[in-house]
């Protein structure tokens, strides 16, 4: 076990100095999707994503909402006034819940989201005697299939807002750590069963002074990505020393932190995760054909290569954690739709 803030300020400043320095003043809020990896190889996806932008996730709006009564309009599918009502009972402890207004609305521009869909909700509620506002924007994951519920990511991020987020900042607490990462806790989050959506609640970070990045077309400025690689830094390094702390080999930790110790995609896939991976590096061929100018015979090579090493196997072995490698529990989907500024 580590008995002081020395192996969270070391791992901090090692963490650091191989991603960023930065005096730039401001907060960086991350989104996040986990998975345990290597720190070498998420730092250059991580550098290659902020600054490109180059794929599409949700987003954020940028502007506060303003409150407006419920109208006759047709209800939300998943969050009815009644399940609104469950939830709210179960957020406050409390049975004695009058929803008094309420407006559940797209949280995202059409197209901008990937796979899940973001509603924003505004509601207006007594509880008991009290008058109280609630802001939330809550992701719907899609129907589990046999392949989404193979990789087990919504179990990771719900596990992520409910447990291992306050327990990182639980640890830099104990160890006396001069940070704490930022932390927005999900009020609510129930997990989907076959046949029903996945629902996670956080809070709606507008009414909290976050907004997205200034140009998201353009991507981040170089004073935006050495904030947001700042807090990435504190990420990597509360991860780092927790699954340090964590591998004692007792039981009972263990399997709290299987779910993000695990890789479900490559090392511990499903049959059916395995099979379209493998299809997936067959594809590799068509995409260097695309690429692939006058001259240059880059399909060639990768058959060469293809005849000497099997890539699937290439591909396990690069995806193992290695016992003298930084390893850490990643973030997974870091690009500025995942991040806020303040």
């Amino acid at each position: 076990m580590l008995r002081s803030s020395t192996d969270v300020e070391n791992a901090t400043k090692k963490n650091r100095r191989t991603l960023a320095k930065s005096a730039f003043s401001g907060v960086a809020y991350f989104v996040p999707t986990l998975v345990a990896h290597t720190c070498e190889e998420s730092i250059r996806l991580v550098i290659l994503q902020v600054l490109k932008g180059a794929f599409q996730s949700e987003s954020r709006p940028n502007k506060h909402t303003k409150m407006w009564k419920s109208t006759k309009i047709k209800e939300h599918d998943t969050l009815t006034k009644s399940k609104l009502l469950e939830i709210l009972q179960t957020v406050e402890k409390n049975k004695k819940v009058e929803i008094l207004e309420h407006s559940v609305s797209p949280g995202t521009e059409t197209g901008e989201n990937f796979c899940s869909e973001i509603a924003r909700c505004d509601i207006v509620a007594r509880i008991g005697k009290e008058v109280k506002e609630y802001h939330w924007m809550v992701k719907l994951e899609p129907i589990l299939t046999e392949f989404t519920e193979g990789q087990h990511v919504e179990e990771k991020e719900i596990t992520y807002y409910q447990f291992l987020m306050s327990e990182w900042n639980k640890l830099a607490e104990e160890k006396m750590a001069s940070f704490r990462i930022t932390n927005f806790d999900s009020p609510f989050a129930e997990l989907g069963k076959k046949g029903k959506r996945s629902i996670l609640v956080m809070e709606n970070l507008c009414h909290h002074g976050y907004t997205d990045a200034p140009n998201k077309k353009k991507g981040l400025s170089l004073d935006h990505t050495k904030m947001a690689l700042e807090e990435l830094a504190r990420f990597h390094a509360l991860g780092y020393v927790y699954l340090k702390n964590n591998s004692n080999g007792l039981k009972e930790e263990e399997d709290k932190i299987a779910i993000f110790t695990t890789d479900y995609l490559i090392l511990h896939p499903s049959p059916k995760t395995e099979g379209l991976m493998k299809q997936f590096t067959k594809e590799i061929v068509n995409t260097v054909c695309l690429i692939e100018e006058p001259g240059q015979d880059f399909v060639a090579i990768y058959e060469r290569f293809q005849k000497k090493t099997d890539p699937y196997e290439l591909l396990q072995m690069l995806y193992k954690p290695k016992s003298n490698a930084f390893n850490v529990i990643c973030h997974g989907d870091v690009w500025f739709n995942n991040i806020l500024f303040k």
